[in-house]
């Protein structure tokens, strides 16, 4: 192309480009390369697209992107091949690299540049950009997710009932059945989709948290869509967690799970695998499907805005949740917390479940969780943390509000500990760090002038 002179050279002292080392091309007439791609097979220009996303890909770390960019400069969204756009800001590279490995049908990468660009652009604060980036890493999990239901995978029983286990409780916290496509998912699948890869799939579930997030404010009605948003990346969570965890989990809701007539997941060995099983040519080697290289979640804080956001969703939003939904969200997120084995989120999630219970009128519940909170509630090692994380100290604020319910009930003695407690935590918690204390300050001081009036 060079030679017959349908190429010609970038200027590249004169561009933005001068840091790359290679000689860079544009064609002289869009219409020359229109001709050209129109003469390419189909895979051909998916190799072509491929060979471009690696070079660009190559170029991430050498471009400083220090430049803003400007809503003239963004790149068209559009899958059409004439791509000739020179990127000059790490987000316009990502992007471009992603949209040439999605013409590659390379989902897997595309999302990953996808989802880089959307957190370029969030960083620069254009919100709208950040989020139709989001959009576009979504729809390459969709194919991927939609290429991994037509895979002919062998899948044990442990690995069957895992998967039947996680949908049935799914199906439970969104009130109705999963598409099509989430229904034939498991593990299996998703360790062949994402090629191993957990680092990728955690970087998923990071876009999928996100975009429900991004939907629920920017989108009218988000809230219906980021709710679907945040189901799928719990069962996602919920699928590829390793036997015994999940087992562990089922094992800490074992009172829902029979309310609700879910089989609870027993720990089994995992059977050997029959290698004089024949597969067909689309089949995956067995060596393959059972890597010894693990793909397991060992971080579950990763996957905590989910259920956050969920939860949020259900309590603020017109979503219609029922009390069934929300506590056992609120109890599965407690139980996969406890499994994470991080008490600032165990805290967090009690003090949500203890608010459930109280909101469906189940105060005797609300009451116990609350003193379980005082039981492991530790000023010094979670209170900073707490702020740090969600906002302000919500054990105290827990503890308050039953202490008002104490108050209510007659239970002067119970409500007598709960105000010794908080204005014990009143002495050494910072004020600086949050409004926990000017907001509990006030509320100790009518619960003792309360208190004073009910005993005289």
């Amino acid at each position: 192309l060079v030679e017959q002179k349908f190429l010609v050279e970038i200027n590249v002292e004169m561009s933005d480009l001068a840091s790359m080392d290679s000689v860079m091309y544009r064609f002289r007439s869009t219409h020359e390369q229109s001709v050209i791609n129109g003469l390419m097979l189909n895979d051909q220009k998916q190799r072509t697209h491929f060979e471009v996303a690696l070079h660009y890909q190559s170029t991430h770390s050498r471009e400083s992107g220090t430049e803003n960019p400007s809503d003239s400069d963004d790149v068209s969204g559009s899958l059409s091949t004439d791509i000739t756009i020179i990127p000059t800001t790490n987000w316009q590279l990502f992007h471009v690299t992603a949209l040439h490995y999605d013409l590659a049908d390379a989902h897997l990468p595309a999302l990953l540049q996808y989802y880089e660009s959307s957190t370029q652009l969030a960083w620069l604060g254009m919100r709208d950009g950040a989020h139709g980036r989001l959009l576009s890493a979504y729809l390459m999990l969709e194919k991927m997710l939609r290429d991994a239901t037509a895979l002919n995978i062998y899948v044990d029983e442990t690995t069957e009932q895992k998967q039947t286990v996680a949908s049935q409780m799914v199906k439970i916290i969104g009130n109705k059945e999963l598409s099509d496509v989430l229904k034939g998912i498991t593990k299996e699948h998703l360790r062949s989709v994402f090629d191993g890869d957990i680092l990728a799939f955690k970087t998923t579930l990071s876009m999928l948290t996100k975009f429900g997030q991004s939907v629920g404010t920017i989108e009218k009605d988000g809230y219906k869509f980021g709710s679907e948003l945040y189901l799928q990346a719990i069962l996602l969570v919920l699928l590829v967690l390793d036997d015994d965890a999940f087992s562990n989990l089922t094992s800490n809701l074992d009172s829902f799970l029979k309310e609700t007539n879910i089989q609870e997941m027993k720990h089994r060995e995992i059977p050997e695998v029959d290698n004089s099983k024949e597969f067909d040519s689309d089949t995956l080697g067995s060596d393959d499907l059972f890597s010894s290289e693990d793909f397991d979640m060992d971080d579950l804080a990763i996957s905590f805005p989910a259920f956050s956001g969920l939860l949020t969703f259900y309590r603020d939003s017109p979503i219609g949740a029922n009390q069934v939904q929300e506590t056992f969200l609120a109890n599965l997120f407690v139980a996969v917390t406890q499994e994470a084995n991080e008490m600032i989120h165990v805290l967090r999630t009690k003090c949500i479940l203890s608010h459930l219970y109280l909101k469906h009128g189940d105060i005797e519940k609300a009451l116990e969780e609350c003193e379980g909170i005082m039981d492991i509630y530790d000023h010094d090692a979670y209170s900073l943390q707490l702020v740090n994380t969600y906002g302000m100290d919500w054990s105290l604020i827990c503890v308050g509000t039953m202490a008002s319910t104490y108050l209510f009930r007659g239970q002067f003695t119970a409500a007598q500990r709960s105000v010794d407690f908080l204005t014990k935590q009143m002495q050494v918690i910072d004020e600086f760090a949050s409004s926990t204390k000017v907001m509990s300050r006030g509320t100790v001081s009518s619960y003792y002038l309360r208190l004073f009036d009910l005993s005289s």
